[in-house]
């Protein structure tokens, strides 16, 4: 079976298999490469693959762990009123506020809308941009910065390129 060709339209799920929107899930929910792999009947090279060479792939698991990062965000602001609650208890009596701070700070609060966790980015364009211009910069950091934004021509011959890697492991997908 040919290989999954990477999507560069932006749209993170445009050319996910179904198998690779499996996969997302389970890397999302915790699973190992060789986890995923078995629940979805692929090997380990091949989710690897998936993961560090197929950028609309990277864009959906970037995609997803946003969603699962802001639904646990979602629940420890939930927990702030309860937090602020301690804090005030413990001006009046010797409860150690400790847990009620930690509460606080990874709500953000204080902290100038500090982000729970940061996931990457959530298209597949931005992906290989962030991979072309670091390739850049490790070339010459100079011109890096006076070239600007990766063209749509860089983008395809990189992903031509992550495509060809991915395709070695993906005999079995």
């Amino acid at each position: 079976m040919a290989p999954t060709k990477p999507d560069t339209t932006g749209h993170p799920a445009a050319a996910l298999s179904v198998a690779q929107q499996n996969a997302v899930d389970a890397l999302a929910a915790g699973m190992n490469d060789a986890e995923t792999a078995a629940a979805v009947g692929a090997t380990r090279q091949t989710v690897n693959g998936w993961r560090n060479h197929d950028p609309a792939f990277q864009a959906a698991l970037n995609a997803r762990r946003a969603d699962v990062w802001g639904m646990a965000a979602d629940k420890l602001r939930a927990l702030v009123p309860r937090a602020v609650a301690v804090l005030e208890q413990s001006l009046t009596t010797d409860a150690d506020p400790a847990v009620a701070l930690s509460v606080l700070k990874l709500a953000g609060v204080g902290s100038r809308g500090a982000a729970l966790a940061e996931t990457g980015p959530t298209s597949a364009a931005a992906v290989l941009d962030i991979e072309l211009v670091a390739r850049r910069d490790a070339e010459d950091p100079m011109m890096s910065a006076l070239c600007g934004r990766p063209t749509d021509d860089q983008r395809q011959a990189l992903a031509a390129e992550w495509a060809e890697l991915a395709a070695l492991g993906a005999g079995d997908a």
